[in-house]
């Protein structure tokens, strides 16, 4: 091949990722579609139940603490938990476990659910680029809370480009939660069921000079939703 043809192909392979560069969406479009997907799924869940098992591995621990519960889920009553199993969790680790139900059980009974909501009520959101994660096509997208709270998270999501919806997150709460766990490294990734997006595992990493490194993994099976719409048809306004 000629030395001029040679030069050309390289310049255009270089050439290349600046043309073929993806236009993204601006911040706003985005903050509001995002809002958009999360709030109608906040209006049409009616209630739903899971599966989760939780494993906490700790490095004063001589074996991992294992709890699994069902949770059950009713819009306008919050979460409730039931117990099915528990393997080599007592004394701190079984309160670690028992701590975690009861704080999100009380969450959940508070009166407005937007407060946890990932919207623009809540963050600011900064498009920085694309990427493929679990076979869909996402945004990354910078999550920047408005302020500071246990609930609100600080951290980058990956957003689905059709659907607006988050396929994962890695993050940090935007405050300390505790003077044991401070503010734990979280890596969630969600799955779709049906119409609805939820959780599908969880790991939260943590580092304490009292505690030591801590590792709580959860695990989501056997979702089982009912959706607004399909209440209403069984139970029709008079």
């Amino acid at each position: 091949m000629p030395k001029t043809a040679i030069l050309t192909v390289m310049f255009a392979a270089a050439a290349l990722p600046f043309w073929a560069q993806e236009i993204l969406p601006s911040d706003e479009d985005v903050a509001g579609k995002i809002t958009e997907t999360e709030m109608q799924r906040l209006a049409t869940l009616h209630d739903y139940s899971v599966i989760r098992k939780y494993v906490l591995h700790n490095s004063h621990l001589k074996s991992d603490a294992v709890m699994t519960v069902r949770l059950k889920y009713q819009k306008g009553c919050g979460k409730s938990f039931e117990i099915i199993g528990v393997e080599n969790a007592d004394g701190m680790s079984r309160r670690v476990l028992d701590r975690l139900l009861q704080s999100e059980a009380e969450s959940s009974h508070k009166e407005s659910q937007d407060q946890f909501a990932i919207s623009k009520v809540n963050y600011k959101f900064h498009v920085t680029g694309t990427d493929t994660r679990d076979g869909r096509s996402c945004y990354i997208v910078d999550l920047i809370p408005k302020h500071k709270s246990r609930y609100l998270v600080q951290g980058k999501a990956w957003v689905d480009k059709n659907e607006f919806a988050l396929v994962r997150i890695e993050a940090r709460p935007s405050v300390s939660l505790s003077f044991w766990v401070g503010k734990p490294y979280i890596v969630q990734d969600f799955q779709k069921v049906g119409s609805f997006w939820f959780a599908a595992h969880n790991r939260s990493e943590s580092e304490s000079w009292v505690l030591g490194s801590s590792v709580l993994t959860i695990d989501y099976s056997d979702y089982k939703v009912t959706p607004e719409i399909r209440v209403a048809l069984n139970h029709p306004t008079p």
